[in-house]
């Protein structure tokens, strides 16, 4: 598998995070991993280097001040060259249906991973 140059953790969780970087690194899934507790960080981060081409997001969906579709709100509102080339929702094991359904209707979410990544997830990306 080759390595994909960015990809951009947002998750307020500080341990899931901490496990989603190690796994995207021993996995050599990625040259660099950006990582962002708040939605509103990472969407600042979008807007303000936008030669810092990201390449996957991996976003939660239920997060405190802006969650997973807040910021797909904010996110549409990004000129192109600034939004990531994938976006997938990282959900925990109780996928809710009308999550699913909500998420289903963005043109911006290519699919769900569920918590926590694996190498056996990133390979089948």
């Amino acid at each position: 598998m080759n390595a994909v140059n960015h990809v951009m953790l947002i998750d307020d969780s500080d341990d899931d995070n901490y496990i989603h970087q190690r796994v995207i690194t021993r996995a050599s899934f990625a040259k660099k991993v950006t990582v962002f507790n708040y939605a509103h960080q990472a969407l600042e981060f979008l807007r303000v280097t936008p030669n810092s081409v990201v390449d996957i997001i991996f976003l939660d969906i239920n997060m405190p001040r802006m969650d997973g579709f807040e910021f797909l709100v904010a996110y549409a509102q990004l000129p192109a060259p600034q939004r990531a080339a994938k976006l997938y929702f990282m959900l925990s094991a109780n996928l809710m249906a009308q999550d699913q359904r909500k998420a289903d209707a963005s043109p911006f979410v290519d699919g769900f991973i569920a918590k926590p990544l694996t190498p056996e997830s990133l390979a089948a990306l």
